[in-house]
């Protein structure tokens, strides 16, 4: 059927198949029905929820394919039942359900009993939707719209910049509580750098009562972006920095105790706890597990804040002590840190889509390492207050210069992440190069062990044809543990030089032994979009690790630091290692970390880990099965769904028997210690080995 002109969304009926695909995204989702054929359209204002195109369509039953239930509400916007509690039914009435995959799917269903259930079948979660009767179901879909849909142009003046920025946060549906769902919060336009302003008339500046007061300058403007962006603040120039709200207050933005960008990060993380609080009684009514434990400490309670103005609600959010918030806060997924400069304009829409925090800085030396969750550093404390800090997932910056620890980010890697098809776990395809016929078979029984369908390919000794045609051909990651230099890397017959690479198909590159000197540049100008640089190659159980966790869901940089490959090589990235290359729709990566407590007794945390789909501000929670995951797993359920990026730890303790059971849980990685647990290749030995030493070889 013809779809609206402006909307990124087509729904189109295939027989017994309607495809909701998003031509953003490049992404579909598929609803298998019964019923008459034909689709009508239907007005969006049927919808809980903002979406982009909607059609109805007379069925019995649905199935929705690679999707997560979220809520069923009734007629009247009353939460129900929880469509990932397994399987519910309601009576007959007039119901909307939310569906998470790949596109955002609304449904309204007319006047009929409904029987929801939703499970995992060949390790895809599915929605299965039954009706008493045929019954009228309006199908609205919202694009995630995951990278921009308009551009706006800046000249190389900050005042200028603090004049544009605020049009960024025309992305978000919303300036509730609710914004602190991801998918509410769509990709900012673009930045270009040109003559003069220019800003797209169908971009608006939003209204919330909130205004950012900063001097007119790179630092400034760079550093409030995200907080400004969060709250859709007015920006006006001033002497100091401060945030003005509608009612009056004003709050200073540099104190004694805390800078700039301190404040910032502390006003957006709590911002992003509370409004998860507070969502609890809107759009879907999940039990937050963080709720029981702090709502009592707060001075407000958080559902009388709901229909509260922003300025408001902002102002009992600044009243709590920053020592109650602090355990349940969410780490950052990034850390970046700009120069004060107008070449770095254009990272900042996709750092704002992220949720990353920003720092400043006028050299790289002033840039932190990444600090792996779990671990800390004096970095991460407030000196004053004696509290931790959340960590970020991953430490970036945008100098020319490489340093251990960090990613220098590049803004074509970025775009590059913004058009990339994602793969799912099964149609993955992994690369490995060798000159070392020991280590090539030791890739070999990698190969032939992988315990889900992924291809793994192994070049042994290859000629620099044949790795030329490995980084074009279209694979998810290749690994190269071949001498590499700045010119290019040493093949058997001749070097491979990296001006010679125009076209790299492969978004993952990980050069092994490379110098300390800046490389990678010319593969993500190819089309790469992160490029894993290491001083060395590591053990093969720690490249198994790191790529099994590349499988599994995880950011290239997560991958790598779960997989503790830092702990063997110095590491470092060029271009967006915050990327996802493998697709996971159903369940955020989840690490369940264990320290031991006393003999044969181990704690553990449940950590979720954010993705591409599963961002900042989404909640998750993991059911164990009819294993000896199903204690902390159903511990963890019962509480509630987690802050993802949060740490949910779990009172019980788990025996050695159980640890052991762990490892083999698909979707769940295990570590002891902070060090990833994992089997040995040795069939007779069945207990969980550390990854260890570089002289370690599980293939």
């Amino acid at each position: 059927m013809d779809r609206s002109p402006s909307s990124p969304v087509t729904i189109e009926r295939d027989g017994s198949t309607v495809r909701v695909g998003d031509d953003i995204e490049r992404a579909e989702v598929r609803i298998e029905v019964d019923g008459e054929p034909g689709l009508e359209p239907a007005m969006p204002d049927l919808f809980l929820f903002p979406i982009d195109d909607a059609v109805s369509v007379t069925v019995s039953r649905m199935r929705l394919q690679g999707t997560v239930g979220r809520t069923l509400w009734d007629g009247n916007g009353t939460p129900v039942a929880e469509l990932s509690d397994g399987r519910n039914e309601v009576p007959n009435g007039t119901y909307y359900a939310s569906i998470t995959g790949t596109v955002k799917i609304h449904l309204r269903i007319e006047n009929a009993a409904v029987s929801a259930e939703q499970h995992i079948d060949d390790d895809q979660a599915i929605v299965d939707l039954r009706f008493d009767e045929p019954t009228s179901v309006a199908i609205g879909a919202r694009s995630l719209r995951s990278h921009p849909s308009a551009t706006i142009t800046v000249p190389d003046d900050p005042g200028t910049l603090l004049e544009a920025l605020p049009y960024l946060a025309s992305s978000i549906k919303e300036f509730t509580c609710e914004r602190s769902w991801p998918t509410l919060r769509q990709h900012p336009p673009a930045i270009e750098r040109g003559n003069e302003l220019h800003v797209p008339p169908e971009l608006r500046i939003p209204e919330t009562g909130v205004e950012i007061r900063i001097p007119p300058t790179y630092e400034h403007c760079y550093r409030v972006a995200p907080l400004a962006f969060y709250l859709g603040a007015e920006l006006t120039p001033a002497d100091a920095p401060e945030l003005v709200l509608e009612n009056g207050h004003v709050e200073p933005l540099v104190t004694e105790r805390a800078s700039l960008d301190e404040r910032v990060a502390d006003i957006l993380s709590r911002c992003l706890l509370l409004d998860s609080l507070v969502r609890a009684d809107g759009y879907q009514s999940l039990k937050k597990a963080e709720y029981d434990q702090l709502a009592p400490q707060l001075p407000f309670y958080p559902p009388n804040l709901y229909d509260l103005p922003l300025a408001d609600q902002l102002l009992e959010y600044l009243d709590v002590p920053r020592d109650v918030l602090s355990p349940f806060l969410a780490r950052w997924p990034k850390r970046a840190v700009l120069r004060p400069e107008p070449e770095d304009v254009s990272v900042l829409p996709s750092l704002l889509h992220e949720l990353a925090r920003i720092d400043v800085a006028r050299s790289v030396e002033h840039v932190p390492p990444t600090v792996p969750a779990g671990e800390s550093t004096a970095a991460d404390g407030d000196p004053a207050s004696g509290v931790r800090r959340p960590g970020a997932l991953l430490s970036a910056h945008t100098f020319p210069d490489d340093t251990p620890g960090t990613c220098r980010l590049r803004p074509d890697a970025m775009e590059h992440g913004q058009f990339l098809e994602r793969t799912t776990t099964d149609s993955a395809h992994l690369t490995l190069v060798t000159a070392d016929p020991d280590r090539a078979r030791a890739f070999s029984r990698f190969a032939e062990r992988t315990d889900d369908e992924a291809v793994v390919s192994v070049l042994e000794q290859p000629t620099a044809a044949a790795l030329h045609d490995a980084l074009e051909a279209d694979r998810t990651a290749c690994y190269c543990e071949l001498p590499a230099t700045e010119d290019g890397i040493r093949c058997a017959d001749r070097p491979l030089l990296f001006d010679a690479i125009d076209d790299v198909s492969t978004p993952v590159v990980w050069l092994a032994e490379t110098p300390p000197e800046p490389i990678g540049d010319a593969l993500v100008a190819a089309g790469s979009v992160a490029v894993v640089l290491t001083d060395g190659a590591p053990s093969p159980a720690a490249i198994r690790a790191t790529l099994t966790q590349l499988l599994d869901g995880y950011s290239v940089a997560d991958a790598a630091y779960t997989a503790s490959l830092d702990r063997e090589v110095d590491l470092r990235f060029v271009g967006d290692a915050s990327v996802t290359v493998v697709r996971q729709v159903s369940n955020s990566p989840t690490i369940v970390d264990l320290t031991a407590t006393g003999t044969d007794r181990y704690a553990a945390t449940i950590r979720y880990y954010p993705t591409d789909v599963i961002r900042q501000g989404s909640v998750a929670k993991r059911i164990g099965g009819a294993d000896a995951l199903s204690r902390p797993l159903e511990e963890s359920a019962r509480d509630g769904y987690w802050l993802v990026g949060a740490d949910a730890e779990q009172g019980l303790s788990v025996t050695p028997a159980e640890v052991s059971a762990f490892v083999d849980d698909v979707g769940v990685t295990v570590r002891l210690d902070n060090r990833l647990l994992t089997t040995t290749d040795d069939e007779a030995l069945q207990t969980p080995t550390l990854t260890r030493g570089a002289n370690e070889d599980s293939g």
